[in-house]
This record gives structure tokens, C-alpha cells and sequence, in this order.
């Protein structure tokens, strides 16, 4: 059996592994920290404001999910656990395109691996603000990796829109848009030619 058929079992198992464990990750449970968001997601549908007439320290937009999941399907934990889930895809589909335009291969077995890492926190650190974050920062940061051009207005449009939100589940994740913010000022041309983001 050669290389490349190893790599593509490897890949589809660990595509099937992931998928499992994305779809059981539907049926867990609230942990302590998702039942106190939920808790203030219920206060504000009951016409209370978070931070007032139920306090937890996490960033505002931490609440949403919880908001919006209890208003359309009730007090349960999976519409939660479903923005989990595409967070995460959406996350991997940024970091599918940085590994395609590296010019590596074996994407399926690094994404299956990262789709088991993920839920392998458990049902007491996923659907977890620090967890959407991350996936947030990954979603606006691999677009600018491998790039030979310029990024457009609409690639930075999208950057900072995910970079907000990191800011706005937790406020230390601002240091993350200086990252962004070096890659475009290197790429403004200082003699009317373009040049890579990051040369290779």
C-alpha cells in the first residue's frame, strides 16, 4: 500500500472519527459555565439585561447563542452545541484554504484531527466563549496565510468582523488584531508595486 492511499484511510477515518464524535457532541449536557450563560440568556428573554440582573464576566456576545437558542427551540442545550459545530466548520474551511495555498497535502487527516482534538475537551469546555474565540481568530487569520497579493477590502472587512466578536466574548483577544493589522502595513507598496503578505 503506498504513501498516498495510507494517507487517504488515515484521512477518511479520522474524517468518519470526527463526525462521530461532532454528532454525540449534539446530546451533552450543560457544564457549570454554559448553565450560567444560559441562566442570563433566560433573564434577558424574561426582560432582565446582562450584568445587571444576572452577572457572569464574560464578554457580551458570550450570551447570544444561549439568547437565541432558548428563544426558538427552548431551554436545551443542543442549539448550542450545534453553533459548536459550525464555528468549528467554518474555522476549517479557513484553515483548508492557508493549507492548499502552502501547497501541502493530507488536509482530511489534519482536519479529522482537529475536529476529535476539539471535542475531546468535553462537554464542560466546549460551547465555551474561549473555545469560539479561538475558532474566530483561526477564521480570520488563516486567510491571510500563503497569500501573494494584497488583501482585499472585503478579506479585511471579514478579518476584523471575527476579530470583533473574539473581543467581544472576551477583551484580552484584542492583542490577536495586531496581527492583521502588521500583515496589510507590510503589504502596502512604497514604490506602486504589490508584493506578498508573507513571502516564500
Amino acid at each position: 500500500m503506498n504513501a498516498g492511499r495510507i494517507s487517504g484511510l488515515a484521512g477518511a477515518l479520522l474524517a468518519a472519527a470526527g463526525a462521530a464524535v461532532a454528532i454525540v457532541s449534539l446530546s451533552w449536557p450543560f457544564g457549570w459555565d454554559q448553565a450560567v450563560f444560559a441562566w442570563v440568556g433566560d433573564t434577558v428573554l424574561e426582560g432582565g439585561l446582562p450584568y445587571r440582573d444576572a452577572f457572569d464576566v464574560k464578554g457580551p456576545l458570550t450570551y447570544l447563542p444561549f439568547i437565541l437558542g432558548q428563544a426558538i427551540f427552548g431551554r436545551t442545550a443542543w442549539p448550542v452545541r450545534a453553533f459548536d459545530l459550525l464555528a468549528l466548520a467554518g474555522a476549517l474551511l479557513a484553515v483548508r484554504g492557508a493549507w492548499l495555498r502552502l501547497g501541502l497535502s493530507s488536509f482530511p487527516v489534519v482536519g479529522g484531527l482537529i475536529v476529535v482534538w476539539f471535542f475531546t475537551a468535553g462537554f464542560w469546555n466546549t460551547a465555551q466563549p474561549d473555545g469560539w474565540a479561538a475558532l474566530a481568530i483561526t477564521a480570520a487569520l488563516c486567510p491571510f496565510v500563503g497569500r501573494k497579493d494584497a488583501p482585499g477590502r472585503a478579506l479585511c472587512a471579514g478579518c476584523g468582523i471575527l476579530l470583533a466578536a473574539a473581543v467581544l466574548l472576551k477583551p484580552p483577544y484584542l492583542v490577536f488584531s495586531l496581527i492583521p493589522t502588521a500583515a496589510i502595513a507590510v503589504a502596502i507598496p512604497s514604490d506602486g508595486r504589490s508584493r506578498p503578505l508573507f513571502p516564500t
